[in-house]
């Protein structure tokens, strides 16, 4: 499975691409609600939920997509599959 840190953990060049892209869409969402009156502290646990019921829906559309294949029941299952316990179809 690909991976976004080095083996020293620190982020890849593609990481880094990723969070200067993450960093720049949410900076004006911070900036405005800071400007409202809203707590940094209670945007960030907005912002974290999203992130993690974001990525809790891309794993399952991907799991529907790539862990049953309709065609090829014999074909391998991707890793992430096999990481995610995902039964073989």
């Amino acid at each position: 499975m690909a991976s976004l840190f080095e083996p020293d953990f620190k982020y890849t060049a593609r990481a880094k691409a990723i969070f200067k892209e993450l960093q720049g869409n949410l900076l004006p969402i911070y900036l405005e609600l800071i400007e409202e009156g809203f707590s940094p502290r209670e945007i960030t646990v907005l912002v974290n939920t999203a992130a993690t019921q974001t990525e809790n829906e891309a794993v399952q559309e991907w799991q529907e997509v790539n862990c049953h294949p309709q065609s090829s029941p014999s074909a391998p299952l991707p890793t992430l599959c096999e990481t995610l316990g995902t039964p073989q179809a």
